[in-house]
């Protein structure tokens, strides 16, 4: 038997949810994924504001693209100089 995607959920509402997933067009699917993103980013933004009060757009735009890299991959300092680039 297969293993239920959220153990909490009877098994004939997920097999519903699963149907309704499967019937979309990939075009639906697509506009879903990036409005998942899209609200997946605005909550991580809105946590940033929160813990980082007076923090600018560039800093708040460089928190967000470190916690979406793995901690192996995250720039060892928090601190990133601007550059003419960026002003």
């Amino acid at each position: 038997m297969r293993q239920p995607l959220a153990p909490a959920t009877p098994a004939h509402i997920e097999a519903g949810i699963i149907a309704i997933l499967r019937a979309l067009s990939p075009a639906r699917k697509l506009e879903l994924a990036r409005d998942t993103n899209r609200m997946a980013d605005q909550l991580a933004l809105a946590g940033l504001r929160r813990r980082c009060a007076g923090a600018g757009s560039y800093e708040l735009g460089y928190a967000l693209a470190l916690q979406r890299l793995p901690p192996e991959r995250r720039a060892r300092g928090r601190h990133v100089e601007r550059t003419a680039v960026d002003a």
